[in-house]
């Protein structure tokens, strides 16, 4: 739990968190179509 905190108190985390996230997608996206 600690290092969930730690990330959720670092907005640079979060904002690589959603780079990352959204890079995944899309690379789901080129693998099913």
């Amino acid at each position: 739990m600690a290092q969930s905190q730690e990330l959720k108190a670092n907005p640079i985390n979060d904002w690589i968190a959603e780079q990352a996230d959204s890079i995944i997608i899309n690379e789901m996206k080129r693998e099913c179509f």
